[in-house]
């Protein structure tokens, strides 16, 4: 969909290769821009298919803490809620941690089929 919308309909990025061939690789402005050009979608699909499963763990992982007893405890010594939020937020994030070590092996193995979707030559993405 991104492909469809972005480079087909919309013409705003660049579809296959790193860069654009007629620069001159380097440091220069006009490379490095082309470089940034041609990685957005690839990384804006990466970002876009792991984004709503670490929305709702984490929502889930907030609703559990909610029912804890240390918040109920923070509540009724009058913990201002700002406060409340805060050792929610910490308490809750840290079954996430585990899950973002087992999705680092997930993110590398769909890379092939993204770089093979957008045309992205998988040795640029290791060199």
């Amino acid at each position: 969909m991104l492909l469809l919308i972005f480079h087909a309909k919309l013409g705003w990025l660049p579809f296959g290769d790193t860069s654009d061939v007629t620069l001159e690789p380097g440091w220069n402005g006009p490379y490095v821009a082309s470089v940034i050009q041609h990685a957005v979608l690839p990384v804006l699909t990466y970002v876009l298919l792991t984004c709503g499963g670490w929305l709702l763990a984490m929502k889930s992982s907030v609703v559990s803490v909610l029912g804890d007893d240390f918040i109920l405890a923070a509540e009724l010594r009058g913990i201002a809620p700002t406060t409340r939020m805060r050792y929610i937020g910490r308490n809750a994030i840290l079954p996430l941690f585990t899950a973002f070590a087992l999705s680092l092996g997930y993110m590398f193995s769909g890379a092939i089929l993204i770089e093979d979707i957008f045309d992205y030559p998988a040795w640029a993405t290791c060199c």
